[in-house]
């Protein structure tokens, strides 16, 4: 991606994490795994630019990733410019704010046994204008999504609690603030 704007700089975030999940029992943890990444954002104005992508894997098995872009009236393409099984990208009237969503869930069922365990790895790029900002949201009813607790232990949200997580460690780790050139292949997945 590249920044048309006359100032060439924008604030960009890339952390990265790793967790592992244990199964204490008393019954094997099943379900399925995968990512998702939902946000709203706001362009500055004509030129602006956002984006935001989420690269990982589950027990080693990576997911799609999902990446969602946006520069209002500009050459790019604005909307979910990859996701492994749904998305939807709403812009507004106004061209400058948007509401964009994806999942990428893993083909076939993760069993973690008792007393086993499954480590999620991920990586949370966010870049954007100064005057640009995108916030995360949940994701509407209905639209499915990973899930590591169906009809053993319910695990709420865990692969958004981890990647929001991850982007808390970046702020209090004062990465947010950095600005930086941005470069034809800023977003990458590592």
């Amino acid at each position: 991606m590249s920044d048309a704007a006359t100032n060439n700089i924008a604030s960009v975030v890339d952390s990265t994490g790793t967790v592992t999940l244990f199964n204490n029992g008393p019954v094997p943890f099943v379900g399925f795994g995968g990512g998702w990444l939902a946000v709203q954002g706001h362009l500055g104005g004509p030129g602006e630019y956002v984006a935001a992508s989420l690269a990982g894997s589950i027990g080693n098995i990576p997911f799609v990733p999902i990446v969602i872009a946006a520069d209002g009236f500009g050459g790019a393409l604005d909307g979910v410019l990859s996701a492994g099984t749904a998305s939807a990208f709403l812009p507004t009237i106004n061209g400058l704010d948007f509401l964009a969503w994806g999942v990428s869930i893993i083909p076939g069922v993760f069993n973690i046994p008792v007393g086993g365990n499954i480590t999620l790895q991920g990586t949370l790029t966010l870049a954007a204008d100064p005057m640009s900002s995108m916030i995360f949201v949940d994701l509407p009813t209905g639209v499915p999504r990973p899930d590591l607790g169906i009809g053993g232990v319910p695990e709420p949200a865990t692969i958004l609690l981890f990647m929001l997580g991850l982007f808390a460690i970046s702020r209090f780790m004062g990465i947010r603030g950095r600005q930086t050139h941005l470069l034809s292949s800023l977003i990458k997945f590592d």
